[in-house]
C-alpha cells in the first residue's frame, strides 16, 4: 500500500516496507522590536519565530545615555538591558526608551518659578522632569529670594499635613496673614525656616518649600505661588518626578516620565472648542508650579496658591476648573511635545496628593471646598496606573461622594429626585449629581 498515515498489510511472505518523511511545517509567530532615540535595540524590526522556541533581545544605549524603560508587551520590565522571549506561542512586541546618564554638575543656587536659593558654596544639582530643582545634600543655604519680610515669603522644611481628622491645629510658617475663621490655620514662626537664615542647614531627605506672597491685603488667596527644593543623598534619574514635599522620609520618587503610556490619552479635535478654549501654556504654568495641601478641608483654602485658581480664591470649586481644563486639554490634538509640560505637571500634581489618601484621608463632600483634586488622579491612573489607579475611585473625591450613577429601574423613584439623591450620597451635604 501507498499514501500516508495508517497502512495495512497482511503479512504472507518476505515483505519491505519504505517510509519516508518531511519536515513539518511548525506554527510561527513574530516579535516587534523598537527602540527610541539615542538607542538601540537587536535585533530590530519585525523578526518571524518558531513556536516554541526562543529569542534573546539586547538593548544598548548610545555614548551618554542609559537604558530608561523597556516595555514588552504593554508592560514595563524595568531598565533592563536584556531580554529573552521563551517558548514563544503567539506574537510579542518589545521596546525600549532611553534617557540621559545623570551628569553630577555643581551650582550656588537654584531657582524656580520667581523663588531663588543661594548656597554657601557649591553643590552637586540638577533638575527633576517637571523642571524643580535638587541639590545633593547635606546643604547650607544663606538666602532665599524673595526674602521673608515679617509677614510674607516665608519657607517651610518637611511640611506637615493634618490627617488626623477632626477640629485639629495647622500650623504653618509661610504667612502671617494666612489664618482661618477658627484660627486652627495660622502662622507659627517656629515653623518658618526662613527665620534661620543666613545660616539655614537642610539635611538630606528634605524638601525645602518656599512661598513667593501676594503683595496688600488680598481678601483669600495670599500666596502667588510655592517654588520646591529638594535635597537628596544622591542624583535621581534625569526623568524622574519630583518626591511630595510634606513630612520626613525618604526624598526618592519610583515614577518616571518613560513609564507614560501616552497611547491612552485622545486627540480629539481643538477646533470645535478653541473660541471658548484657555491658552494652553497658561494652563500648563498652573499645573507646573506645586500644588500644595495641607488639610481636606474648608482650612486648606488660605494655603493655595494663586496658580490654583483662575480667581485667586482658593475655593475647591475654582480648583476643578483648573484641573478640569487641564484634563480635557490632554485629550485634545496638541502633539505630544506640545502636551508634554502639561501632562508632566498634572502627574506631578497628583504625587502630591497621594500623601493624603494614603493617610486615610479623603476630599469628601464640604459644600464647594474639596472639588478638583479628582482629575489629576484620573490623568495619572489612565497614563502610569499603579497606586493612582487604586485611588482612582468616588469615594474618594468629593466629586465621586456626589454623584449617584443610575439605572432605568431608577427613574420611577416615588420621592423628589433632591431628596431621592441627596438620600443616597456617600456624604450628604453639598449638591447632588446624576449620571445616567
Amino acid at each position: 500500500c501507498t499514501g500516508t498515515g495508517v497502512c495495512s498489510i497482511n503479512l504472507n511472505a518476505n515483505t519491505s516496507v519504505t517510509a519516508t518523511f518531511a519536515l513539518a511545517q511548525v506554527g510561527t509567530f513574530t516579535i516587534t522590536s523598537s527602540a527610541g532615540a539615542n538607542g538601540a535595540i537587536s535585533p530590530s524590526g519585525v523578526t518571524t519565530v518558531n513556536s516554541g522556541s526562543s529569542r534573546t533581545y539586547t538593548i544598548t544605549p548610545n555614548s551618554g545615555y542609559q537604558v530608561s524603560s523597556v516595555t514588552v508587551d504593554g508592560s514595563s520590565q524595568g531598565a533592563i538591558t536584556t531580554y529573552t522571549f521563551s517558548n514563544v506561542t503567539a506574537n510579542h512586541s518589545i521596546s525600549a526608551t532611553f534617557a540621559t546618564t545623570p551628569v553630577a554638575g555643581t551650582c550656588t543656587s537654584a531657582t524656580v518659578h520667581g523663588v531663588t536659593w543661594t548656597f554657601d558654596h557649591a553643590y552637586t544639582c540638577g533638575t527633576y522632569a517637571t523642571g524643580d530643582p535638587w541639590v545633593v545634600g547635606p546643604v547650607t543655604i544663606r538666602s532665599i529670594s524673595p526674602g521673608w519680610d515679617g509677614t510674607r515669603n516665608g519657607t517651610m522644611v518637611n511640611p506637615v499635613q493634618q490627617l488626623s481628622g477632626g477640629a485639629s491645629e495647622v500650623p504653618h510658617g509661610w504667612d502671617s496673614r494666612m489664618r482661618d475663621w477658627s484660627g486652627l490655620m495660622h502662622y507659627d514662626a517656629t515653623k518658618n525656616a526662613a527665620l534661620s537664615l543666613p545660616n539655614l542647614v537642610i539635611p538630606v531627605n528634605s524638601s525645602v518649600v518656599s512661598s513667593k506672597g501676594l503683595p496688600g491685603e488680598p481678601q483669600y488667596t495670599k500666596v502667588e505661588n510655592y517654588s520646591i527644593l529638594t535635597v537628596v543623598s544622591t542624583p535621581p534619574p534625569t526623568d524622574s518626578f519630583r518626591p511630595a514635599p510634606y513630612g520626613n522620609g525618604t526624598k526618592t520618587t519610583s515614577w518616571r516620565e518613560s513609564q507614560i503610556n501616552w497611547a491612552t490619552l485622545n486627540s480629539l479635535p481643538r477646533a470645535s472648542v478653541s473660541s471658548t478654549m484657555p491658552s494652553l501654556s497658561d494652563i500648563t504654568s498652573r499645573m507646573l508650579k506645586p500644588w500644595i495641601y495641607l488639610v481636606p478641608s474648608s482650612s486648606d483654602t488660605l494655603v493655595h496658591g494663586a496658580n490654583m485658581t483662575y480667581s485667586s480664591t482658593g475655593y475647591g470649586m475654582e480648583l476643578s476648573f483648573v484641573t478640569g481644563d487641564a484634563g480635557l486639554m490632554l485629550n485634545l490634538d496638541f502633539s505630544r511635545a506640545e502636551k508634554r509640560d502639561l501632562l508632566l505637571g498634572t502627574i506631578q500634581a497628583a504625587i502630591d496628593e497621594l500623601p493624603i489618601l494614603q493617610g486615610g484621608r479623603n476630599w469628601y463632600t464640604d459644600g464647594g471646598h474639596n472639588s478638583g483634586r479628582w482629575t489629576p488622579i484620573i490623568v495619572a491612573a489612565g497614563v502610569l496606573g499603579g497606586e493612582f489607579a487604586t485611588y482612582n475611585k468616588p469615594q474618594y473625591f468629593q466629586e465621586g461622594q456626589e454623584t449617584i450613577f443610575l439605572t432605568p429601574e431608577h427613574w420611577t423613584t416615588p420621592m423628589g429626585w433632591e431628596q431621592w439623591c441627596n438620600s443616597h450620597l456617600v456624604r450628604r451635604s453639598g449638591n447632588c449629581g446624576l449620571v445616567f
